[in-house]
């Protein structure tokens, strides 16, 4: 049979192909493999930090981490755990690792014989620095933290 249907290689592709076009106007994609969800990448940061801090004040570490070290846990570029923090939140990465050092400074500093010194050493600051930058986050000094919670 020259000339017909069955030499044109390609003729029964084609069929096949049409035929599924009709019967499936949708094609078939298998799911990719799940990105990491926006606020399970919060909580999880959240929950590195938080252990962090405790091994801060536990003294189990001596050296406070930085936002570079959180996304090299979480295997994650650093800028992409700025920007989704971000998206979560409506805070910087930093600023929630901020908002976490003030929680726990101000937990330290409601423990009754608690020097200012103290608490900053603990968490990584020299004290001139500490009572600065507790200033700017708090809105108040340390000690006049203190004094208006004893």
């Amino acid at each position: 049979m020259k000339g017909g249907y069955f030499e044109k290689p390609y003729a029964c592709q084609l069929v096949l192909c049409a035929f599924k076009t009709r019967l499936l106007p949708k094609p078939i994609v298998m799911p990719s493999t799940p990105k990491k969800q926006p606020i399970q990448l919060y909580e999880r940061y959240l929950q590195l930090i938080q252990t962090h801090l405790t091994e801060l004040v536990k003294e189990k570490t001596d050296t406070m981490l930085d936002i570079q070290d959180f996304a090299d846990q979480l295997c994650i570029h650093p800028i992409h755990l700025s920007t989704t923090i971000k998206e979560v939140t409506g805070l910087s990465a930093c600023g929630v690792f901020q908002l976490e050092i003030v929680k726990v400074a101000r937990q330290l500093l409601l423990e009754p014989d608690r020097k200012v010194k103290e608490v900053a050493l603990i968490l990584d600051f020299e004290p001139s620095q500490f009572t600065k930058w507790f200033k700017r986050i708090s809105g108040t000094t340390p000690k006049a933290f203190q004094r208006e919670r004893t």
